[in-house]
């Protein structure tokens, strides 16, 4: 699959999602966009998909705590989270309320929330609230 067959459609999304959030949480939230648009300037489509790997061997981590019964303040819970927050760093660094802004985002997002749900239901809503714990115990 090719890097433009991949994300298809992604740059009509993400104006939508740009549009939005600056709507709900200030002009500000353009700049994250400008510094994920640099970090990515000259990816190739390895390194895109090397990126999604790495996001689907993150979400597999939350998966399997979710699974396992682990409370989203959990260690395992965290210690996948923490991997998600270095994998969201590597485009924007989000602080407390813009991690956990992002979190929220996975449950009232419908598209975020099938595509999280699909793979466990509740996944969105777990993946949120641990996302909650690790910003408030990790991030100012």
């Amino acid at each position: 699959m090719s890097a433009p067959e991949m994300f298809e459609g992604f740059a009509e999304r993400r104006g939508r999602l740009e549009d939005d959030l600056a709507q709900e949480h200030g002009a500000g939230v353009r700049e994250h966009f400008r510094t994920a648009e640099d970090a990515t300037a000259g990816w190739t489509e390895q390194d895109y998909l090397d990126a999604q790997r790495r996001g689907e061997e993150v979400e597999g981590r939350v998966l399997t705590a979710l699974r396992s019964g682990a409370a989203p303040g959990s260690e395992a819970a965290q210690t996948a989270v923490a991997e998600h927050f270095r994998e969201v760093s590597r485009f924007w660094t989000p602080d407390r309320a813009s991690y956990t802004g992002l979190g929220r985002r996975l449950v009232e997002d419908p598209d975020q929330r099938a595509r999280y749900d699909a793979l466990e239901p509740g996944l969105a809503e777990y993946l949120r609230d641990a996302i909650a714990v690790y910003a408030r115990d990790h991030l100012g």
